[in-house]
């Protein structure tokens, strides 16, 4: 096991940039045991014994909490919805 990190910064300093970026490079490449270069996750890599990344870091913190806001933000306008709904009847 390996580990690589690495820090953005200038104008394009997020780190989604440099993860789309290395996706781009890896897409015609050809990993050490000869499978198709690996894809990202978020979760981890899928299979053991193969060649795999995963991004983490302030990444993970981003997408995590991006992902719980816009979760709660949908049940929040599910509930007021259902209120209109109750009100208007």
């Amino acid at each position: 096991m390996g580990y690589v990190t690495a820090g953005m910064e200038g104008p394009l300093g997020a780190p989604i940039y440099g993860m789309m970026q290395i996706e781009r490079d890896l897409e015609d490449s050809v990993a050490p045991e000869g499978t198709e270069a690996p894809t990202s996750t978020l979760t981890g890599p899928p299979t053991h014994g193969k060649t795999a990344f995963e991004w983490s870091g302030e990444w993970t913190v981003t997408y995590k909490t991006f992902r719980d806001l816009g979760i709660a933000t949908g049940w929040a306008f599910d509930g007021a919805r259902q209120e209109l709904e109750v009100t208007a009847a």
